[in-house]
């Protein structure tokens, strides 16, 4: 069945998002929000509140992961 030529011809067709735009705004927004948990946790820490060493470095972790993830995303 022959297409018609609307199909094959790319300024006719329907834009779909950008996926890369929209996933690299969602990784940056992770490494954001983990950044901030861990920043408010040594706060919580400095503050001389109960904390859990456990806890903190697992903060830390997520942060370096989703900032290495936005550096990867953005060196694409």
């Amino acid at each position: 069945m022959p297409s018609s030529p609307d199909d094959q011809d790319p300024a006719t067709r329907p834009r779909q998002p950008d996926r890369s735009a929209a996933d690299a705004a969602i990784v940056e927004a992770e490494a954001r929000y983990h950044r901030d948990r861990l920043a408010l946790y040594r706060a919580r820490v400095y503050s001389g509140k109960p904390t859990s060493l456990t806890r903190l470095r697992e903060l830390e972790r997520a942060a370096a992961s989703a900032d290495a993830r936005a550096r990867h995303l953005r060196g694409r």
